[in-house]
């Protein structure tokens, strides 16, 4: 289908919206749902460029038909009144103020700022957020391949790196010490956002990869909470080093732990995940160039048998399946819809 901005939305389509469209992950939601057979987009926000039109936003978006005349609109409750789904790609104190009472109106809203993944206190510690709606946290955690999601009306999107970490190590969780697990994500450049800061920037990334935000991402609470509930049990401190890389997109996480009983990895991933549509088991270590431009996340295990430890490594496109495309699997999936609906399978490769 095509944007239907200026036509009225008749069922089966559901009226969507997305806010802060002038970032990149409100962008990618904007380009994959152009071909999504439900979702359909009547509403563009963002904040301080309410009011352009979005093609001075995004000048690759001049000259065409529907986007033309498209003005994005200011990230208000009056605005968003009256949509059935609501993408949230948005600072997280926005999402906070948002979410709520959209959700109390009927909508489906899918959070991908970090505004609903941890309790209250947990904001307050990670975010430095007092959320305005704490009755709402933690909201229920948008990986589809591993948590129901029928039903949710408002889904904490996670991001890039906890989608890699975790569903790389969730088949292993009763076969590894879970105390014992250690981290190393490796993520492309357009992971820290439209506006990043100079340390992002082309002069000081280019032909240079360095650690950052370690010790204390504030993606690890998020790696820890979701592991703790798959496993049912209390997940201890994970050590997680992040690293940015001198590239645009991808991401690839590579965690180790301790083996307490013996496995097939291989065989243990492709069990666990063999229903699932864009989970690929590889028979060497993922790489970023497979996945980019796609939905779509591999992964691949081995046991290092000298020092009786696990080592699985996955890797995905991180504005797609570590962002956006993973937003709107949940959608599909918190909607009863076929999770693939509108979402790439393969990347770009070139």
């Amino acid at each position: 289908m095509v944007f239907s901005f200026h036509q009225p939305v008749r069922s089966p389509y559901l009226r969507t919206a997305i806010v802060g469209v002038s970032g990149f992950a409100g962008l990618t939601a904007l380009r994959l749902l152009e071909n999504h057979p439900v979702f359909s987009v009547t509403t563009v926000c963002a904040g301080s460029q309410a009011g352009q039109a979005l093609h001075a936003i995004w000048p690759h978006l001049a000259g065409i038909a529907d986007l033309t005349n498209v003005v994005v609109k200011p990230s208000t409750g009056d605005v968003l009144e009256g949509h059935d789904v609501v993408f949230l790609a948005t600072p997280h104190d926005v999402a906070a103020q948002l979410a709520g009472p959209l959700v109390n109106q009927g909508a489906l809203v899918v959070d991908l700022s970090g505004g609903h993944r941890l309790s209250g206190a947990g904001m307050i510690e990670w975010y430095g957020l007092t959320h305005p709606h704490s009755e709402l946290l933690p909201a229920i955690y948008g990986l589809p391949e591993l948590v129901d999601l029928r039903e949710a009306r408002l889904i904490a999107g996670p991001r890039c790196y906890p989608t890699a970490t975790v569903l790389g190590l969730a088949p292993f969780l009763d076969v590894i010490d879970l105390a014992s697990i250690s981290t190393v994500g490796l993520s492309g450049l357009s992971g820290a956002g439209r506006l990043a800061t100079e340390p992002f920037s082309f002069v000081a990334a280019n032909e240079n990869t360095r650690v950052y935000g370690s010790p204390g991402h504030r993606h690890t609470p998020e790696i820890e909470r979701i592991l703790g509930e798959l496993s049912q049990r209390t997940q201890p401190p994970i050590r997680f080093t992040p690293h940015v890389v001198p590239q645009t997109a991808g991401l690839v996480a590579t965690s180790t732990a301790d083996l307490i009983a013996p496995v097939d990895p291989l065989q243990q991933l492709r069990d666990y995940y063999a229903d699932q549509p864009f989970i690929t088991v590889t028979p060497s270590w993922p790489e970023t160039g497979a996945v980019v431009g796609s939905n779509r996340a591999m992964v691949h295990a081995q046991v290092d048998t000298r020092a009786n430890s696990l080592i699985v490594s996955c890797a995905i496109d991180n504005t797609i399946k570590g962002a956006s495309g993973q937003g709107i699997q949940a959608a599909n999936a918190a909607l009863g819809l076929d999770q693939t609906l509108g979402l790439p399978r393969v990347g770009t490769y070139l």
